[in-house]
């Protein structure tokens, strides 16, 4: 009242008291459901999005081959490779009396065929198998030859063939078939030799 009585007496207008705008209750729950509205459509837009990239990886690693030459350059070196493997059957019944771990390197060796060789270069659910399989088998492999051999034999064993599964990496980057056949097949003899000699080991000590 004094400041407007002061304003007045200097030939100023008295200020107008400063009134808000109130919005009806019912424009105001109007705009917050619009706008939960717009936030789940949102979210249900990512949820999808999101939704149709897992299937997309999900199917790549399932089904897709890493192969950039496609089915140009099939590999009887890498085929005959699995051979290698077939040792580790009876060794491993040998030493460890295990049907499961017998079952499993025949299915690694029938995943890794199919994939590697009659189906290399096109899609097919070997791919996916043999990526599951192979990380699982290169630990059953790496943890064999540790507990026969020690460490530091073990390891320095295994260098020679983690080598090649390098170089072979490397040449399929760069699109260099022929090399990546050489060192994908070496990468399997080579790691299952370590595997064979330490359970034969195992198996000459029982």
């Amino acid at each position: 009242v004094r400041r407007a009585a002061r304003v007045r007496r200097r030939g100023f207008p008295a200020p107008a008291p400063l009134r808000l705008p109130l919005q009806p209750i019912a424009d105001r729950d109007e705009m917050g459901g619009g706008l939960l509205s717009a936030v789940k459509e949102e979210a249900g837009s990512l949820g999808r999005l999101v939704s149709r990239k897992t299937v997309a990886r999900a199917r790549a690693f399932m089904y897709e081959t890493n192969l950039p030459w496609g089915a140009s350059y099939p590999s009887l070196w890498i085929a005959t490779s699995f051979a290698a493997f077939l040792p580790l059957i009876p060794l491993s019944w040998a030493t460890y009396e295990s049907y499961c771990l017998c079952a499993w390197w025949a299915l690694q060796i029938l995943f890794g065929y199919k994939s590697d060789y009659t189906t290399a270069g096109v899609p097919s659910i070997y791919h996916g198998l043999d990526r599951l399989m192979a990380p699982s088998s290169v630990l059953i492999l790496t943890v064999t030859s540790i507990l026969n051999l020690g460490v530091i034999q073990a390891t320095a064993m295994f260098v020679p063939a983690v080598g090649t599964w390098t170089l072979a990496a490397m040449a399929r980057k760069r699109n260099q078939p022929a090399l990546y056949s050489l060192m994908h097949g070496l990468w399997h003899y080579l790691g299952s030799a370590v595997a064979c000699y330490a359970l034969t080991l195992n198996a000459d000590c029982q």
